[in-house]
């Protein structure tokens, strides 16, 4: 989770996208697709290409590089 407030914390994740994850988070399921790809969408670059990998196929056991 330390990944996805990053993200918030600098602009990349807005409100409707962590309503999204934090409602997977909370009801213990795995994101949907459109989910993921949305994350990757709004996190990803060069430098945070990982970051958003090992966010989406971890889900909640998060690997910060």
């Amino acid at each position: 989770m330390e990944a996805i407030i990053y993200h918030v914390a600098v602009g990349r994740i807005d409100k409707d996208l962590l309503q999204r994850i934090i409602t997977c988070y909370i009801a213990n399921e795995d994101y949907s697709e459109d989910l993921k790809l949305e994350i990757i969408h709004a996190i990803s670059d060069l430098g945070n290409f990982l970051m958003a990998i090992s966010i989406i196929f971890t889900n909640f056991v998060l690997i910060i590089v």
